[in-house]
């Protein structure tokens, strides 16, 4: 246990705290609420880092993602001075303000975070407060499921920029709405309320301000009940399934082997002897 306190404390150090109950769930908040939780590298690998114990530690078993203050994630983090575009140009006057490390250090962070997401062993339940841009928008389609603040307002702002995207947002996104309305979002670009995002299909649910953390909270404890084996299982095979390098009997020879190997756990045996028994399960984790 104390090795599981220093590592969360570890994580706590920098823009990112996290918190771990008693059920096992993970509450990982960004924490740099006067720059609306914008995106530096502090920050970025201390997510890195939750994400990392979460998959590694099996006292978790399922994550909350949220901000603190107004935002969730604003996105890069942009100054008068200093923006992700500097240093990029070609033309004689470009300012150099990131130099090659730095612009290949982005690069490393965005691609290791968005796969993290991908490759998490527990189910991730965003808590979408207030503003959430950019990166930020590419974290929270990132997560299995969204539940948003009343108060939320969440776009992919890049096309308006002139730029694609990074964090993988054209990689969650058709597979969160679909290719067509992935389209309207990346094009109209607009940060949209949360009457919109739920029309749109970009949250799961819209709560009231003050309910979101709780309401975010006991959906994840409802996960964290079940088998943690099957829900990793679940995560892969989701992902899997929307691959289309692979062949469709390759992905259910996949899927099938996954099943043969979970019902040879203690948890089926649990979940099958307690419908039986018209019980809850106990699930164990093996």
């Amino acid at each position: 246990m104390s090795k599981i306190i220093d590592t969360i404390q570890d994580i706590s150090r920098g823009d990112v705290i996290a918190e771990l109950d008693d059920e096992g769930v993970l509450v990982t908040t960004f924490n740099r609420p006067e720059q609306m939780n914008s995106l530096n590298a502090t920050l970025g690998q201390g997510l890195g880092a939750a994400l990392a114990f979460a998959s590694k530690e099996d006292s978790v078993r399922a994550m909350v993602l949220t901000g603190s203050g107004r935002a969730f994630c604003a996105g890069a983090e942009i100054t008068p001075d200093r923006t992700p575009a500097d240093g990029n140009q070609e033309s004689d006057d470009a300012v150099p303000s990131l130099s090659r490390y730095e612009r290949l250090s982005h690069h490393n962070r965005s691609v290791a975070t968005a796969l993290s997401f991908i490759k998490s062993d527990v189910p991730i339940i965003g808590a979408i407060n207030g503003a959430t841009a950019g990166a930020g928008f590419g974290m929270a389609m990132a997560c299995d499921i969204r539940i948003a603040a009343k108060s939320a307002r969440m776009g992919p702002i890049f096309f308006k920029r002139g730029i694609v995207s990074d964090y993988g947002v054209l990689w969650f996104l058709p597979r969160v709405v679909g290719s067509a309305r992935a389209f309207e979002v990346m094009y109209h670009s607009d940060v949209m309320p949360s009457d919109k995002l739920i029309e749109l299909g970009l949250v799961n649910k819209v709560v009231e301000d003050e309910d979101l953390l709780s309401e975010a909270v006991d959906y994840a404890r409802k996960v964290a009940a079940g088998p943690p084996l099957a829900a990793a299982e679940i995560r892969r095979l989701l992902h899997s399934s929307l691959d289309t390098s692979g062949s469709a009997e390759q992905w259910l020879i996949h899927e099938w082997n996954a099943q043969a190997g979970l019902l040879k756990t203690s948890d089926a045996k649990e979940g099958f002897r307690s419908f039986v028994e018209r019980r809850p399960p106990e699930f164990k984790g093996y």
